[in-house]
């Protein structure tokens, strides 16, 4: 019962990720719309998809400070509200830089939920279930891409392609709605409640819902886990030589899984089918068939993490990202149909998703103990933000200058980085360094 119910707890406060999943690539649908209703240019337009993720490393740091201050559980609803408020605030307003500020605030929310949720997640849940709860959060993230893609086919269905935008914005004020109301339902951690409220009573009575029989000991564990907190400067300890491996292969991790081009796809993917020869309609659907490849090769992730370890699931996904990003900028260069684009896209996010996707999540709840969660998975998730928002950037001006196709096999050069990298320096996972470096 008692695990039923931290999995409960732990899905709720992982909805977070849903938000960032949705707001996030809720734009493809909506970005060549508002590069036509505000005349932007090719550097203007990329700015303007990326916004959110550059809130969302806003979000990242403000939500470390918020969720010490003022507690795991508040912080997520106060991210839920924000996120509500500006997503309408988006969809409504006439002005550019009004726009750009909007979706900046929607992209802090969504950032704050991420990084707060992860953190109550690994606050909650047992170290050895760490790691599988960490693959499930990343699959809220992309049940968001996918609701995101497919409310986007039916919003342009039902109102056309003109005003058809200010909808798709709007529409994710009703998860954020949802969220905001199912986040009264879960406690607040205990972690938190002992070492930053100074309320062992309350972590006692959460704990007991959490290990019945041995909250005595669960509390015991936070006790010696805050004194080690306190005897150390949390942000300097990790760059301790103990932890610094862990932070170099975390974040290298973090940035090799951004740069093979991920979220360019996901953020222009209407766009990239259109230019395959798809029409409007069609290059939307595609993109729901596409996210919803992604999700079923994620769910399948977290069964494989369980019998490979994460050395080999990097290696083989990297050689398959390799020779997906090769045969997609063929595709375009000899003019291959969309049929044809539409199998390599989906060979590369089935091997994103099982290797680099995945592992570069799951490897840094494993590297490091619960007093450093917080500060690993800010600096972890403020990685995968700016390359992301680089890469989103850059792209609109790359496929100007150079061509599709082109532009692919420069995000395929970076594989070639990527697998030295694993070959070279990736352990087998991130428990097994945490062992090595506790022996150092």
């Amino acid at each position: 019962m008692q695990q039923r119910k931290v999995m409960t707890w732990s899905l709720i406060a992982g909805l977070g990720g849903f938000l960032f999943g949705f707001e996030t690539t809720v734009v493809s649908g909506a970005e060549q719309a508002i590069q036509q209703y505000w005349d932007l240019n090719a550097w203007a337009h990329g700015f303007t998809v990326a916004v959110s993720l550059i809130g969302a490393l806003c979000g990242a740091l403000a939500g470390r400070v918020t969720a010490d201050a003022w507690g795991r559980k508040k912080t997520l609803k106060v991210a839920a509200l924000l996120f509500l408020l500006v997503s309408i605030g988006a969809a409504l307003t006439q002005h550019w830089p009004l726009f750009l500020f909007f979706r900046f605030l929607a992209g802090a929310g969504a950032g704050i939920s991420v990084t707060t949720g992860n953190v109550y997640i690994s606050e909650i849940v047992p170290d050895r279930s760490r790691a599988r709860l960490a693959s499930l959060f990343q699959l809220t993230v992309v049940a968001g891409l996918v609701a995101a893609y497919f409310s986007n086919y039916l919003i342009a269905f039902h109102y056309g392609h003109s005003g058809a935008w200010r909808w798709m914005l709007g529409i994710q004020a009703a998860p954020a709605l949802l969220y905001l109301g199912l986040l009264r339902g879960i406690p607040e951690s205990p972690r938190w409640l002992f070492v930053h409220f100074k309320r062992p009573g309350d972590a006692r009575e959460v704990l007991k819902q959490i290990h019945p029989r041995r909250y005595e000991e669960a509390l015991s564990a936070i006790r010696d886990n805050s004194l080690r907190e306190q005897a150390a400067n949390r942000p300097s300890q990790l760059l301790t030589p103990k932890y610094r491996w862990a932070v170099f292969l975390s974040v290298l991790l973090a940035a090799f899984s951004q740069v093979t081009g991920i979220h360019a796809i996901l953020c222009y993917a209407p766009r990239i089918f259109q230019m395959a020869g798809l029409e409007k309609s069609n290059a939307l659907l595609s993109s729901v068939g596409l996210g919803l490849a992604y999700l079923l090769f994620s769910m399948l992730a977290v069964r494989v993490l369980r019998q490979v370890n994460q050395r080999k699931l990097l290696l083989a996904g990297s050689i398959g990202l390799l020779l997906a990003l090769v045969l997609v900028s063929q595709s375009f260069s000899k003019g291959g149909s969309a049929g044809v684009l539409m199998a390599c896209l989906v060979l590369f996010v089935a091997c994103f998703a099982t290797g680099q996707d995945l592992v570069s999540r799951v490897f840094c709840t494993e590297a490091f103990p619960e007093y450093l969660q917080a500060g690993g998975q800010a600096v972890v998730f403020f990685t995968h933000a700016l390359l992301a928002a680089v890469v989103i950037i850059l792209f609109p001006p790359l496929y100007v200058a150079f061509g599709p196709g082109s532009t692919f096999l420069i995000f395929a050069s970076t594989l070639v980085v990527q697998l030295l990298f694993v070959w070279r320096f990736m352990p087998d996972s991130g428990k097994r360094l945490r062992a090595v470096e506790g022996k150092g």
